[in-house]
């Protein structure tokens, strides 16, 4: 399991992978009302999430994040229609410093934990049980406003983004670590 893992991003062994996401997944709000999740991945606003997400009003959607408040989305910035996986930016402050975070690749039959947030970290189990080149399927209780995020193994590895949800089966899908890694790295690691 842990030759499956990778680091991406500077290293920063101050706090637990689970911490680390802890901090960085946010809810973005329509209206004040929660409609999905994202992961901060700079310390100025730059974030992920699922990219279908990404499309609809800027005006009326921010993203509220617990330790600096509520920021209003000012755009998107790149998005992997494929893979459902969008990169877009809040309107904050800060360093354009990496958040570290570890990621892994989903295994059928591999039990994973749903990160979302509503005010607070929700967890719910779930297992992976269907592998595609972008997705993966999952048996879990998951609902719509999951959408963006956070899947994780055992280990707090992200193995991927929720991306869709069918509640009344107790399915969803969601993008695979690779596809994500590999947007990320196109706005980090530019060529």
């Amino acid at each position: 399991m842990l030759s499956s893992l990778y680091r991406i991003f500077f290293q920063d062994n101050s706090l637990s992978p689970e911490d680390t996401i802890n901090q960085g997944l946010f809810e973005m709000l329509s209206k004040r009302n929660h409609t999905y999740n994202a992961l901060l991945l700079t310390d100025n606003g730059v974030f992920v999430t699922a990219a279908h997400c990404l499309y609809g009003d800027y005006n009326i959607q921010s993203g509220s994040v617990d330790s600096k408040g509520d920021f209003p989305r000012s755009r998107l910035i790149l998005a992997h229609h494929s893979g459902d996986v969008g990169i877009g930016k809040l309107e904050m402050r800060g360093s354009s410093k990496p958040i570290s975070y570890t990621f892994a690749e989903p295994q059928v039959g591999q039990k994973v934990t749903l990160l979302t947030k509503r005010g607070e970290i929700i967890q719910t189990p779930g297992v992976v049980d269907r592998l595609e080149p972008y997705f993966f399927g999952l048996e879990i209780n998951a609902r719509a406003g999951d959408r963006g995020g956070v899947i994780v193994n055992e280990d707090f590895g992200i193995v991927g983004l929720l991306s869709s949800v069918n509640a009344e089966n107790h399915r969803a899908y969601a993008t695979r670590s690779t596809a994500i890694t590999g947007l990320i790295n196109q706005i980090i690691y530019p060529t």
